[in-house]
Formats: structure tokens, C-alpha cells, sequence
């Protein structure tokens, strides 16, 4: 008996569902298969008339995506409405309080 992981299934575009129930992550496979021409690229591309840098900012500034447990969430959420404040607001003042408790410390 081999074991299977969530990786390892059998694919057939004709049985797929374009919202298969259960994992969400599967969803919209159908139409993907329906639109998939067999080659993922093409052998050459013309870019003569693109522009380098065209979408490029010197002054963008990325902000890192923090995800939360469900329970930290709910909880800090809860609290920021309770107290009138921005969640984001909120969750940045504990983590530099916990910061100046980590430099106290050393």
C-alpha cells in the first residue's frame, strides 16, 4: 500500500469541477484546464517596444504581509474596537512595547 499525499492524484480535465467542494485551493482548476493550450510558453517573445523600469518607484515601500493565528486575530481585533484604535495601530504598539521589554533585558 504506497501512501498518497495532497499532491499525488490522478487528473482528468473532463471530470474536473470549476468549484470542486472541500479544499478552496482547488478551485477554479477546471477552467484552467479548459483554457490550457498544451504549451505553457511560447518559443520566443518580442519585448523591442517594451520600457525598462516602466513600473518601477525609488520611493515604493513594502510592507510584509503578517499573518496572524485565528485566535491572536479575533483577540486583537477585539480589543482594537474596544479601545477605539486601528488594528494595525494597535498590534504595532505591543510589538514595540515588547520590543523595549527585549532591549531592557540584554
Amino acid at each position: 500500500m504506497s501512501h498518497r499525499t495532497f499532491y499525488d492524484f490522478d487528473w482528468d480535465p473532463n471530470k474536473a469541477r470549476a468549484n470542486p467542494p472541500g479544499n478552496p485551493r482547488l478551485r477554479g482548476c477546471a477552467a484552467l484546464a479548459a483554457n490550457d493550450t498544451g504549451d505553457a510558453m511560447k518559443d520566443r517573445y518580442d519585448f523591442s517596444k517594451g520600457e525598462r523600469g516602466k513600473f518601477y518607484r525609488y520611493d515604493a515601500v513594502f510592507r510584509l504581509p503578517v499573518y496572524l493565528d485565528d485566535e491572536v486575530q479575533s483577540y486583537l481585533a477585539a480589543r482594537a474596537e474596544a479601545k477605539g484604535v486601528e488594528f494595525s495601530d494597535l498590534v504595532n504598539d505591543l510589538l514595540k512595547r515588547e520590543i523595549d521589554i527585549i532591549e531592557a533585558v540584554k
